[in-house]
């Protein structure tokens, strides 16, 4: 049955390399490893709970193995994260952990793909208060509190989520690249610490200027990277970043694995939708490489003068709030 053997195909692609898909479907669906072997082959036909089973585990889409009507619509994976609950957060975020770790940790040839209207998020790990600036705003829209962002940084289990935090940034900078930035990414991060400044929702300027600082460093590290053409990890992973000139009115990633592509789409402050949709996936390939035809390659051992340029606009932007901060009265 072809369905079949498309649907061991997807799940091959999502274990871990090394893994043996014999193994995984004996311990999922209980059964003897030539049984398993009939069904891989489709000699022998799934039953609906074997069938439910793996999908499952693996959240794979039944209408598009059945390919149900492909031109009428796209199905996506959602992952719910109440931010007010840590465990629900935690999970959450592990979740994509060990979606990145399967890509991070395969022999085959691999590549993470920005379009980058905002600063991915995986930059904010290494910062984490930037990061809980992120959380903090969600709970804000949501009137989930109204407490102050130093106290809501107060009352998060830091000892849960910062480790999540530390192996997602480790996990991104050992997976090659290609982030696609215009001069307004950082804009939406600037504009989000001068509103919640202004609102009164830091206790104190110093957290503000903290906050700038750590963005700051965060542009500083970015720039590294640019300046080296690689990520400073010991393997000297590729980095190309390029500045485009047009706005990229998308914020998404696309994760590539061999032949394997997904496409990430950021929703609200943090969550995410997938696809692995390979009409969709291929448009948003073709929007990227279009962007690229409109941007300039500034990492590396090009580019020196716009890379420079580029990078100091964007602190130049940080310290012009800096000094907004720093020229008001009171604390």
């Amino acid at each position: 049955m072809v369905e079949q053997k498309i649907l061991f195909e997807r799940v091959k692609a999502k274990i871990p390399d090394g893994n043996a898909l014999a193994d995984e479907m004996e311990d999922l669906l209980g059964m003897s490893k030539e049984s398993v072997y009939r069904r891989i082959r489709g000699e022998t036909l799934l039953t609906l709970e074997d069938l439910a089973k793996i999908t499952t585990k693996y959240q794979i889409s039944v209408d598009e193995i059945f390919n149900i009507q492909p031109d009428k619509g796209v199905l996506f994976q959602y992952h719910p994260v109440d931010i007010s609950n840590i465990e629900s957060n935690a999970a959450y975020m592990t979740h994509l952990l060990k979606t990145m770790e399967v890509v991070a940790k395969s022999p085959l040839e691999k590549e993470l793909i920005f379009s980058a209207q905002d600063i991915p998020f995986y930059h904010f790990c290494k910062f984490p208060y930037l990061a809980f600036l992120r959380l903090y705003t969600w709970n804000n829209t949501l009137d989930r509190n109204k407490i102050s962002y130093d106290k809501f940084c107060e009352n998060l289990d830091k000892d849960k989520i910062v480790p999540i935090y530390e192996r997602m940034y480790q996990t991104y900078i050992s997976i090659p690249t290609r982030e696609i930035w215009t001069e307004h990414t950082i804009d939406s991060m600037i504009r989000l610490i001068d509103y919640f400044y202004e609102a009164g929702n830091f206790d104190s300027k110093d957290t503000v200027l903290f906050l700038l600082d750590r963005l700051s460093s965060l542009i500083d590290t970015i720039k590294q990277y640019a300046d080296e053409g690689y990520k400073t990890d010991t393997q000297k992973t590729p980095f190309h970043f390029h500045v485009c000139s047009v706005d990229l009115e998308s914020n998404f990633m696309l994760m590539q694995r061999g032949k394997q592509m997904s496409l990430i789409l950021q929703m609200y402050a943090i969550n995410r939708i997938v696809t692995e949709n390979e009409l969709l996936c291929s448009e948003a390939k073709k929007w990227v490489n279009s962007l690229i035809s409109k941007s300039i390659l500034i990492s590396g051992e090009v580019a020196f003068k716009e890379r420079f340029q580029f990078f100091q606009g964007l602190k130049n932007k940080i310290q012009e709030l800096i000094n907004k901060v720093m020229s008001k009265k009171g604390n």
